[in-house]
């Protein structure tokens, strides 16, 4: 057991590893002015979890001034069911908590149970501004847990971050995911929104559309990540939910993360959903958008994420990651690269196109010339993975487009990288070429 307080004894860190039950119940009665808590549970210690769960949840309510709360509990510690919710049953109770995160780590099987009290703990804890709950792999939530934490999660309205992070197979379901969705709608006062839903959770179409069409209610959202991992089903009409769920956002969105993970196949129809949506976000000065591997998004996908991209002149940071088999194709490549010359207030540029998208030469003499118009660039890579199309064209045009860009050259930072194929072909940074 280790603890770590200031001088005024207001923060502390409880971490459980060989505890005896006297220890945890002393280091209560002597930290009862803490106002901010760590408590780390871990897998090897000398009392059970259903002994430790107890304890620790009756030395909780000692707590009358606490405002931020971590709770930690690590992979694999089988707390159940029934431990974790006498946790949350003392949590609940903390209404004078400004700041709570809970992490809970791989197989800890809360079940749909535990899930369900964390969204019922959350009813009476109005005076939160920021949240942060991680639900590990294989806890087994369901769809009953996810729409008890999206009824919870409409009673914080006074919330201003918000992340959410459900990892794979916890098994939430269109279902699940639709009731979820209804929770985040009542936030209005969400300045950051973060959301990743792990592999295997069968968000599907219907679930993707339940939790993105609300965001675009919610207008005061400065910073939206979302992250849909693998093998998530969502489709084409899933990825439009997501565009529809962006442009309703332009008023104040000043930095995006979109990331569609691998073979969740968005294609044509979906990227160019997510373009549309892009097209109303005039005001975004950051991007970070991966279609992952295995989406099919062709080259009227790639055209249409770069229809929406031409829109968004205030960018100072792009990062543009299109992964392995999306099959953009030349047309695709040509479009993007034409793109980039709108975005002239660029300062950071990340591109990466990887390999079988199948672009020829004339996709890679478009991103150089598009090169030329970044002037305010200080920061530029680029990764491509099919190398032996580039041709001679491709490599003297790129070439061509960096040596316009005077600030990046100049900058005493400034960073050059060219990457094919694993390959490093071009490195420059201030002081010289490699």
């Amino acid at each position: 057991m280790s603890q770590n307080t200031q001088e005024n004894i207001e923060q502390g860190c409880l971490t459980i590893t060989n505890a005896t039950r006297n220890q945890l119940l002393n280091f209560f009665d002597d930290n009862i002015q803490l106002k901010n808590f760590k408590l780390v549970v871990r897998v090897q210690q000398n009392i059970s979890y259903q002994e430790c769960a107890t304890i620790v949840s009756q030395g909780l309510l000692k707590l009358i001034n606490i405002q931020q709360l971590l709770l930690l509990i690590e992979s694999f510690c089988r707390i159940n069911s029934d431990g974790f919710v006498r946790l949350m049953n003392s949590v609940q109770k903390l209404n004078t908590l400004t700041k709570l995160t809970i992490y809970i780590g791989r197989k800890n099987d809360i079940g749909s149970q535990g899930a369900s009290m964390i969204g019922h703990s959350f009813k009476n804890l109005q005076n939160l501004k920021y949240l942060y709950l991680y639900i590990g792999s294989q806890n087994q939530i369901q769809a009953k847990g996810m729409e008890d934490i999206g009824e919870g999660l409409s009673c914080l309205q006074n919330l201003s971050y918000l992340q959410i992070e459900i990892q794979s197979q916890n098994e939430i379901s269109e279902k699940g995911a639709l009731e979820f969705g209804k929770g985040i709608k009542n936030l209005q006062k969400l300045e950051q929104l973060h959301l990743c839903f792990g592999s295997q959770n069968d968000l599907n179409a219907g679930g993707t559309r339940g939790i993105c069409e609300p965001i675009q209610g919610l207008i005061n959202l400065a910073t939206f990540q979302l992250r849909i991992e693998w093998k998530n089903n969502i489709g084409s009409e899933g990825a439009i939910s997501i565009g529809k769920g962006i442009s309703g956002l332009s008023s104040n969105l000043l930095n995006l993360n979109l990331s569609v993970g691998p073979y969740n196949n968005i294609g044509e129809l979906g990227a160019q959903g997510i373009g549309e949506g892009l097209k109303h976000l005039k005001q975004l000065e950051h991007l970070c958008l991966t279609i992952e591997a295995s989406n099919q998004i062709g080259k009227m996908g790639a055209i249409g994420l770069s229809e929406g991209l031409r829109f968004l002149s205030n960018l100072q940071n792009l990062n543009l990651i299109i992964c392995q088999y999306n099959n953009i194709q030349s047309e695709g490549a040509i479009s993007i690269g034409n793109s980039l010359q709108y975005l002239a207030n660029l300062k950071s540029l990340y591109i990466s196109i990887e390999s079988h998208n199948y672009i020829s030469s004339q996709g890679f003499v478009s991103i150089g010339r598009s090169l030329k118009s970044l002037n305010n660039l200080l920061s530029l890579t680029m990764i491509f993975g099919e190398e032996k199309n580039i041709g001679n064209e491709g490599v003297k045009v790129l070439g061509e487009g960096i040596s316009y860009l005077e600030k990046l050259i100049n900058f005493p930072s400034a960073l050059i990288i060219m990457i094919f194929q694993n390959k490093e072909l071009w490195t420059y940074q201030t002081g010289g070429k490699n």
